[in-house]
């Protein structure tokens, strides 16, 4: 089970490097206890549930450790 397809066996490729839109979410990692995290957006491609497979995935991200939070992705 990929814990990344959120149930619909559909795991979006990223291409590029994610990019920090705006400031610090208030919010410390569950994983680490960094004291900030941040809203990330990266593109996301081959997904087959989006309308022309393609869409920008948003989620939280700490930047001391590889957690991320679940990514909603929405089709372009």
């Amino acid at each position: 089970m990929d814990l990344r397809d959120y149930g619909y066996g559909d795991v979006p490729e990223i291409e590029g490097v994610p990019e920090v839109v705006g400031g610090s979410t208030g919010l410390s990692c569950p994983n680490c206890g960094c004291v900030e995290t941040f809203t990330l957006k990266v593109k996301a491609v081959g997904v087959k549930k989006l309308r022309g497979g393609e869409g920008v995935g948003t989620y939280v991200g700490c930047p001391a450790c590889p957690w991320a939070s679940p990514m909603i992705t929405i089709a372009v």
